[in-house]
């Protein structure tokens, strides 16, 4: 009886410490899928962006208008509003679509002040017959440098989606 009273008394505060180690763990588990869903709402941002700016080329809109509408369709994933706002996004994109960078609504991923700052970077190319259309999140902010590097991760993942559509344009513009 007395050894058993013994084993015990050696034994207190491991299950609080069990389950400490267990709560951090979980911790770090969460805060990994926390980050793989924002890549993966970024990925779906970039693919929603990448269609308006596809659709606008396709349609044969000038290319300040396209680089709009991609915009536009990418603003939940282009950082906090550097520009004037009204508080909407609503009001903010009708009036970014309307008057461009004169409407003085701009976010911080649009027009990067620093060399490896994150950028929503665009690219709309014409072919022969169709239009492809890309839109990368460049530094695409999830992963903190240093973790990074003891993970073993060089450079932060970029989340990228392109469309490819036909030229619909070829067949009504004249060039």
């Amino acid at each position: 009886m007395e050894k058993t009273r013994k084993k015990r008394g050696d034994e207190r505060g491991s299950t609080l410490f069990e389950a400490a180690a267990a709560l951090v763990i979980m911790l770090l588990i969460f805060v990994a899928l926390l980050q793989i869903y924002q890549w993966c709402v970024t990925g779906i941002f970039c693919q929603y962006a990448s269609f308006y700016a596809s659709k606008g080329m396709t349609l044969g809109y000038r290319l300040n208008l396209v680089r709009r509408g991609a915009r536009v369709a990418a603003i939940a994933i282009s950082g906090d509003s550097a520009g004037s706002t009204s508080g909407r996004e609503t009001d903010d994109a009708r009036n970014y679509m309307s008057y461009g960078d004169a409407s003085g609504v701009w976010y911080r991923y649009w027009y990067p002040q620093r060399n490896g700052e994150p950028e929503l970077y665009l690219h709309g190319r014409y072919g022969e017959d169709s239009i492809t259309t890309a839109v990368t999140m460049l530094n695409q902010p999830l992963i903190r440098p240093e973790l990074g590097r003891v993970l073993g991760i060089t450079s932060n993942p970029e989340p990228t989606a392109s469309t490819r559509g036909f030229n619909y344009s070829a067949l009504y513009l004249e060039e």
